[in-house]
């Protein structure tokens, strides 16, 4: 296997007019003397230099574990060990042949880098960039309708605001990142508005891990994160208002199989059908609509902000309500363990047509009204016994 000419300071061509902007040349080279489960050591001729490779790319060429690549997260010069970052898959031995090097840095726009499985290999995860950055002004693809291009970088940045990367955008950026090796933060400046698959955001992705969750923050676009049947997602959210009045609000789908540790909004619009837990939801404004499985732990609906509960899991923690809180849309029995906080300007419809809203499944729920009275807030039960408790 030849190591990519990123890694040689030159640029790689996948397809007519895809370019890699090169990052520094190779480092280092030669023939592995052993590998173990998280290391590999070095030629007799490396760099007696204490963690001198420290963030470089090691990537194993040849022998046994080709094709694989790792940051190298520290280096002892006198015994030639280089400690990487997450362990190998297939550990490197003496018949191990590596590359050493900085990743580079990728930069698509205008008619660039049209990757999808006629023009090229949708795995190039074995390239592991610094920075991924797709322009407005880019208008190619990015994977096929159902196969994601796989591919690594430490940031993404996809979009742009004024004055940079002017354009309507890509129609498909279909996107596996794999776990935090391959991508640690996703920065989201815009979106087209229109998808390749119209049922489907222009922009998606998979990536991450149980331990690896991806940050994602999001100015504006439409995008979506596990948006499949049966893809997986880590990650922590972070919707942020627009910077110009050239961006449209976020709009974002998480699917089913995305584990959200934590989201976190200012303005715009998630669809959320996640079935697993979420520990924490802090809508301070925007639309949050709910209508997945899993629970919520901590639920905090801020003045302004609206949130349409519309699915079957209970809200266990703390549930903070000064906007907007509706969960008439879903008939589903749950429960709200420690009761709601409600403050001032709160508007809350508990009534689904049901008696099944519950504090464990048999008693009422509390609401405790945060230094305010019952006429501050609205307040709708329909058949759900509701306990008020002025604080």
């Amino acid at each position: 296997m030849s190591l990519p000419n990123i890694w040689k300071g030159t640029t790689q061509n996948w397809a007519t007019g895809a370019n890699w902007t090169a990052g520094t040349p190779n480092v280092e080279a030669g023939a592995a003397q052993a590998g173990a489960g998280s290391t590999i050591t070095l030629r007799s001729g490396a760099s007696v230099t204490n963690s001198i490779y420290n963030g470089q790319v090691v990537f194993i060429t040849g022998g046994t574990g080709a094709g694989q690549q790792r940051i190298i997260s520290g280096y002892v010069g006198s015994t030639k060990v280089a400690t990487v970052s997450v362990a190998w898959s297939v550990n490197p031995d003496a018949t191990s042949v590596y590359q050493v090097g900085d990743a580079g840095v990728f930069s698509a726009s205008s008619s660039v880098m049209d990757i999808d499985a006629t023009v090229g290999s949708l795995d190039q995860h074995a390239t592991l960039l610094t920075s991924l950055t797709i322009d407005n002004s880019y208008s190619g693809a990015h994977g096929s309708a159902t196969a994601p291009l796989q591919i690594g970088a430490a940031t993404v940045t996809i979009g742009g605001v004024t004055g940079f990367g002017q354009g309507a955008g890509s129609g498909r950026l279909y996107h596996n990142y794999g776990n935090s090796v391959f991508v640690a933060t996703i920065n989201i400046l815009s979106t087209s508005q229109s998808s390749n698959e119209p049922s489907l955001p222009p922009y998606r992705f998979i990536g991450g891990g149980s331990a690896n969750y991806m940050v994602v923050n999001s100015q504006s676009g439409f995008w979506g994160i596990a948006a499949l049947p049966g893809e997986v997602a880590f990650a922590t959210i972070n919707i942020v208002s627009a910077s110009s009045a050239n961006q449209q609000p976020t709009q974002a789908y998480i699917g089913a199989g995305a584990t959200i540790n934590a989201l976190e909004m200012q303005n715009g619009q998630v669809i959320n059908q996640s079935a697993q837990t979420l520990p924490s939801v802090n809508v301070e404004g925007g639309q949050y609509v709910y209508l997945g499985t899993g629970s919520h732990t901590n639920l905090t609906v801020g003045t302004g902000a609206s949130c349409t509960y519309a699915g079957g899991g209970n809200l266990t923690g703390t549930i903070k309500v000064s906007g907007v809180l509706d969960m008439s849309g879903d008939a589903r029995a749950k429960q709200i363990t420690n009761g709601i906080l409600a403050y001032k300007g709160a508007n809350i419809n508990l009534d689904n047509g049901q008696a099944n809203i519950t504090a464990d499944g048999m008693n009422p729920i509390t609401l405790y009204l945060q230094q305010c009275d019952l006429s501050d807030i609205k307040l709708v039960t329909g058949q759900n016994a509701v306990n008020i408790v002025r604080s």
